[in-house]
């Protein structure tokens, strides 16, 4: 199956659900250099989106260095790895990331008092609510 291909199929999949994907020996995309978002964003941040078909565990890599971040979404089940959010911006406790690839948007705010993420998924006129918490690595 081809990137193009795959990706749409994913689209589809994330509010769906129950689509499984085959994306073993795909090389990873080159993650977009972004404005800084605060090295106290860094990390693997988990949370599970509830779609058609049930529960979807999804992941927020953010990673920062020399000033520039980097966002990669992993949705394991679903075999998805290193999609690019092409572009995010913080404001404040007020964050939003999309994500081309998906045609999708996550838009939330970070708890000064638990560091979790709070917010909504936005893809294919549906909006999903979306918890994330950082993963203790």
């Amino acid at each position: 199956m081809n990137r193009v291909a795959f990706l749409r199929l994913l689209s589809a999949a994330v509010v769906l659900g129950a689509v499984t994907f085959s994306g073993a020996g795909q090389a990873a995309p080159q993650l977009p250099r972004l404005g800084p978002l605060g090295v106290d964003l860094d990390g693997a941040w988990d949370g599970m989106l509830q779609t058609a078909n049930g529960t979807l565990p999804i992941t927020f890599s953010i990673t920062t260095v020399d000033g520039k971040s980097t966002i990669a979404v992993d949705i394991l089940e679903q075999n998805a790895r290193d999609i690019p959010v092409n572009a995010a911006s913080r404001s404040g406790d007020k964050l939003r990331f999309e994500v081309a690839a998906l045609d999708g948007v996550f838009e939330g705010t970070v708890s000064p008092t638990t560091g979790a993420m709070q917010g909504t998924w936005i893809q294919v006129g549906k909006r999903l609510p979306l918890g994330l918490k950082r993963r203790s690595e």
